[in-house]
């Protein structure tokens, strides 16, 4: 999972375990790929069994250049990343990232977003 691999360099997210980062993964990846019904069944079922939906799950306040980092670390040759075709790019996992955020917050009746603007 390749968002997963960007999340291991955000010193807060490492007391989670893999299975909780590749949860909110998950939803973003699904999210990348047009697949919104099945993104929101994913969702569904991690606020059910406690898994991440979000950033604030993971407790990471997220603002433009932690999204880059982690989009850059997951597009390092060799990664997962490059597994999932030739139209994966930092914007479209950035862009996945945060439209997995707004769903899981949403799904978990959290206020707002996050997203911080420094």
């Amino acid at each position: 999972m390749p968002i997963n691999n960007g999340l291991v360099f955000s010193a807060r997210v490492t007391r989670y375990a893999a299975w909780e980062k590749v949860a909110f993964g998950t939803i973003a990846q699904l999210f990348m790929e047009g697949q919104i019904q099945e993104a929101h069944d994913v969702i569904d079922f991690c606020v059910k069994v406690g898994l991440p939906t979000c950033f604030r799950d993971l407790g990471i306040e997220i603002d433009s250049e932690k999204l880059e980092m982690i989009a850059r670390h997951c597009m390092q040759e060799g990664t997962s990343a490059w597994n999932m075709g030739p139209d994966l790019t930092e914007e479209s996992l950035i862009n996945g990232m945060l439209e997995a955020d707004a769903a899981g917050m949403a799904a978990k009746g959290y206020d707002s977003l996050m997203l911080a603007t420094a």
